[in-house]
């Protein structure tokens, strides 16, 4: 009996995203919870196999990374949701969260028509650059590309160590103007609500990785010296150790994605999805949420107020499977502002919802920061939001606002309304836009390629916090690489003797 072959291709995953998408929405018109949420979730898996199967399995891509984080806020908190009893969701989330219905149906119609937004836009910016059927499979740079690079690999390096130090020693000295550098040891949420309502912040985290894109770039096209290589990995793990000091799994983030994204632009390092990068990222996942839930152990244990016996004591208490649920994670934040956006009126009054746009347009004003901004600023949802839960659930309990971030699907409602079209015009610009970075990553390595890996992070945002903050950071970072880039080509020109690189061919 001859074997019926399946040809998977991009088109393949978008009808089998649409079929289930179809499937999901009969079953919420009969009422069937589970037929409704579970081939909604299916069909926002195969949306998701549509952008890996179009990046050609690379997980370091921006729009697979997007669309794996989307994946990870909206579906895991829909399946556990689905799955367990969310009326017994614990912490902060259990005094926000008390509507007694979770619109899952709703949440995974507009997960899905998003993603599958994104996935068409991702599509139609590829058949414009190489057809329908891609033509060029290998998204590594070509050595003659590269080679153009290699003779000025020392000062990429050196200028990049020196501006990522110099970032370093702002950030400190941000961090001493709202109470010293003791600042670091006191609660995290006390630290971050001071620094987010300090005027004139200092323009320390655009200049650390910056530096860090330069230096892993000069490092990338030389002849990787040793002593080299180890100054650098020194001062990214003293960073890091920094950035643990302080519960930040945030940056942590962006120096994996910035550095990532550098060696893969020009070295051609790749994370293919495979078993293997499962395990992986299933352990990184594991390690990530048990720091998540100890982290607020380490400022007491360097003060000394607690033992290290003491500390492993607690944890050997206390350590839960529910740890490592969804709801119990970064994902659950951003969650919770989606649930709310759909189901609370009165924060839907207090936003002055629908908005038509305006949070998405305000992106542009927003890039100037708060003590050059003539007259008030207007408030961000993400803020707003922040001070409605405040306001009226969290204020017993906290001394300050805590900060929930803002979902890409809640601000889609909030500015377009509840409906199955609120996400489609973001998301399709965001998956062309997406489609175009890499491409000029592997045309033009400098600058494109550097920028690349400076906007990978925002694969990130995107899924957690408002546009404009997510707009902001990506112009500061690149205005910041920009920056560096042109004093680069100013040091090149001085050089006596020498006919200048000319960084835009």
């Amino acid at each position: 009996m001859k074997k019926i072959r399946i040809r998977v291709t991009t088109p393949f995953f978008l009808l089998m995203s649409l079929s289930l998408l179809t499937i999901s929405q009969l079953g919420r018109f009969f009422e069937n919870r589970e037929v409704a949420v579970g081939f909604g979730v299916a069909a926002m898996g195969f949306a998701w196999g549509a952008i890996v199967w179009l990046e050609n399995k690379n997980l370091l891509s921006f729009p697979t990374l997007f669309a794996s984080f989307f994946i990870a806020y909206v579906g895991g908190p829909t399946l556990e949701a689905l799955l367990v009893d969310y009326r017994e969701f614990q912490g902060i989330i259990g005094l926000v969260i008390q509507n007694p219905e979770f619109p899952l149906e709703e949440i995974t119609l507009l997960g899905s028509t998003g993603l599958l937004a994104f996935a068409f836009g991702l599509w139609m910016r590829y058949a414009l650059i190489n057809g329908l059927v891609r033509k060029n499979k290998n998204s590594s740079i070509n050595p003659p590309v590269l080679n153009r690079f290699v003779g000025i690999h020392s000062i990429f390096y050196w200028v990049g160590i020196l501006v990522f130090l110099s970032g370093w020693v702002l950030m400190l000295l941000d961090t001493a103007r709202v109470g010293g550098l003791q600042t670091l040891l006191t609660p995290r949420i006390e630290r971050l609500y001071s620094l987010a309502t300090t005027r004139g912040s200092l323009p320390a985290a655009p200049l650390v990785f910056a530096g860090l894109a330069l230096a892993v770039t000069g490092w990338a096209l030389g002849k990787q010296r040793p002593i080299r290589g180890l100054l650098l990995g020194f001062l990214i793990f003293a960073w890091v150790a920094y950035l643990f000091i302080q519960g930040d799994r945030r940056f942590v983030l962006y120096t994996l994605l910035v550095t990532a994204g550098i060696l893969h632009t020009f070295r051609g390092v790749t994370f293919r999805l495979s078993w293997t990068s499962f395990i992986v990222l299933f352990a990184l996942y594991v390690f990530v949420s048990f720091f998540g839930a100890t982290r607020w152990l380490v400022p007491p244990l360097l003060q000394g107020t607690v033992s290290l016996g003491e500390a492993l004591r607690w944890v050997s208490e206390n350590i839960s499977w529910s740890w490592f649920t969804p709801s119990s994670s970064e994902f659950m934040g951003p969650y919770t502002t989606l649930v709310v956006s759909l189901t609370d009126p009165t924060w839907w009054s207090a936003a002055q919802a629908p908005l038509g746009g305006f949070s998405y347009l305000f992106s542009i004003p927003n890039l100037l920061p708060r003590s050059l901004y003539p007259g008030e600023k207007w408030q961000t949802l993400g803020f707003q939001f922040s001070d409605y839960v405040y306001a009226n659930y969290l204020a017993p309990y906290f001394a300050a606002p805590v900060g929930f971030g803002l979902s890409p699907l809640a601000e889609a409602v909030l500015n377009f309304g509840r409906g199955f079209w609120a996400p489609l015009p973001l998301f399709f610009v965001l998956g062309w836009v997406s489609g175009y970075l890499e491409f000029l990553a592997r045309k033009k390595p400098v600058p494109w390629g550097i920028f690349y890996a400076l906007l990978l992070p925002q694969a990130f945002n995107l899924n957690r916090i408002d546009l404009a903050w997510s707009f902001q950071e990506a112009v500061y970072y690149l205005m910041a690489g920009l920056a560096i880039l042109a004093i680069i080509l100013l040091l090149l020109r001085s050089r006596k003797g020498r006919k200048p690189y000319n960084v835009r061919s």
